[in-house]
């Protein structure tokens, strides 16, 4: 699982993998966000696509990340 999906995000549409790991305790905030509701239809939390938005305001998805080598 992934805390900071921009960079997952950059990383996968260069055609790379994460080489500099942090491991991380998630926090009450952090674990609460696998409640909300994927705004990528059929999609879940976490996953292997990442919707990539205007803002966080406006949730229109612009396209979508397929991360390389998801496994669940």
């Amino acid at each position: 699982m992934s805390a900071n999906t921009r960079s997952l995000s950059a990383l996968s549409e260069a055609g790379l993998t994460p080489t500099n790991i942090k491991f991380i305790m998630p926090n009450r905030t952090l674990l609460s966000r696998l409640d909300e509701l994927p705004i990528i239809e059929n999609a879940s939390l976490p996953g292997p696509r990442i919707p990539v938005t205007k803002s966080k305001s406006d949730l229109k998805v612009i396209r979508v990340i397929e991360i390389p080598g998801y496994s669940r």
